[in-house]
């Protein structure tokens, strides 16, 4: 039972950490090839997904880890941590993003069709701001996930000089 617990466990955070990073790697290519005004809804499309994923991903890496023996407030207190900014990034903040982007949309919409839009420049300017914090936010979670995939396998290295053991490591 430990074994296949501490397997969910490094694998989901592996699976949450790589769904990151692909994200990462992954929006510079869709802007760069589609277009913005393309690239951002085919993007809005994604991140609800994205968000979905990585929450099943912290939910597992959150159940599993009181089954191990290895665990550490340390860990424990990195995967909340790493779970409020997903929750900030996405649900809250990204979805204001997204609600935000909408309303830019439509301005720009409007002044395209000749109507004056006064808050054209303040939704482009809230929505870069909300876009840097989540960019920020997401960047700071893929940190804690890469953290605690260390602390999860040094956890299992032997004690000794060559290995990392549960001395300190956790």
């Amino acid at each position: 039972m430990i074994a296949f617990a501490r397997f969910v466990h490094l694998t989901s955070i592996a699976f949450w950490a790589g769904a990151t990073t692909f994200l990462f790697v992954l929006a510079p290519g869709v802007f760069a090839a589609l277009g913005k005004p393309v690239a951002g809804d085919a993007m809005n499309a994604i991140f609800p997904r994205f968000y979905a994923l990585s929450l099943l991903c912290a939910a597992l890496a959150a159940c599993t880890l009181p089954l191990l023996p290895e665990r550490s407030t340390a860990r424990g207190a990195l995967l909340t941590a790493a779970i409020a900014l997903l929750v900030l990034a996405g649900p809250v903040l990204g979805a204001r993003a997204a609600a935000v982007r909408e309303k830019r949309a439509q301005a720009e919409a409007a002044v395209a069709a000749g109507a004056a839009s006064g808050e054209l420049e303040a939704l482009k300017k809230e929505f870069g701001m909300l876009h840097g914090v989540v960019t920020l936010l997401d960047l700071t979670m893929l940190g804690a996930c890469v953290a605690l995939l260390w602390l999860g396998i040094s956890a299992l290295a032997p004690p000794g000089p060559t290995g990392g053991g549960a001395g300190g490591a956790t």
